[in-house]
């Protein structure tokens, strides 16, 4: 999945929801399997974002999906302890890709390590 599609006005999971199901063509029911979500959840999430404008530029990075998956975790952590851990980008690079503050980065970050015990 395409950094770049968080950098709409969408929220997390609302981007990743629209994204699977208008450009990978997937049905809530295998998009819930691979977020490891309720097909409720993914339903409504989609079901408020259907009629809103989702912009994908070129990206240099990209999210596997299967690290969204991660439950325990939020859409924005895992892409924020991904993209410090796996790319080694820092929070200022993390924040101006996703169209977020710093310290939201960094405190998404923060829940992750403290969540998962990842101490890098």
């Amino acid at each position: 999945m395409p950094i770049s599609v968080f950098k709409n006005d969408l929220g997390p999971l609302e981007a990743v929801v629209k994204f699977l199901k208008e450009n990978k063509a997937l049905t809530i029911t295998q998009i819930a399997a691979k977020l490891n979500r309720s097909s409720k959840t993914i339903w409504t999430t989609y079901n408020n974002v259907k009629d809103k404008k989702i912009k994908i530029g070129v990206s240099r990075f990209f999210i596997p999906v299967s690290f969204l998956s991660k439950k325990k975790l939020s859409i924005l952590e895992s892409i924020a302890s991904y993209l410090k851990n796996v790319e080694s980008l820092t929070f200022h690079q993390i924040a101006e890709l996703t169209n977020r503050d710093d310290r939201t980065i960094w405190t998404c970050h923060h829940r992750a390590v403290l969540k998962t015990g990842d101490k890098k």
